[in-house]
This record gives C-alpha cells, structure tokens and sequence, in this order.
C-alpha cells in the first residue's frame, strides 16, 4: 500500500511486469499507455486493476475481492 499525491504537471510511473491496484480519490486524471492517452474527468472515485500490461477499470466489488476485501 502506497498513497501519493502528485501535483498535475507530475508523472506516475507503473512498473509493466507488476501486478497493480490503484484506487484515486477522484477521476481528474490522464492516463497514457504507450502513445495513447486517455482522460478522465469523473467526480468519483475511480479504481483500476493494471495487469499483464494492461488497466482496466473496475468497480469497487472487483477492488475489494482483489484486495481482500480491504477498502485501503
């Protein structure tokens, strides 16, 4: 477990051969993968799970069967 607060002009990198689960308090964000970027600008908390090289959004059931039924 890991909380950041980056400030918006800050970059957060992911390792490509972990196992992620992110969880972000909002949905203002942009997400790039390779040369594709994609923008969020939900009001909600958002989580994803990043795996194989690949995120997916998930909901929070997902989150929390993932996490072991913790919150974080």
């Amino acid at each position: 477990k890991q909380q950041k607060i980056l400030p918006k002009d800050e970059t957060l990198k992911l390792e490509s051969d972990a196992h992620w689960l992110l969880s972000l308090g909002h949905g203002d964000v942009s997400i790039r993968m390779d040369d594709n970027i994609t923008d969020f600008k939900e009001p909600k908390n958002m989580r994803f799970e990043y795996k194989d090289g690949k995120l997916e959004e998930i909901t929070y059931k997902e989150f929390l069967g993932l996490n072991e039924g913790k919150e974080w």
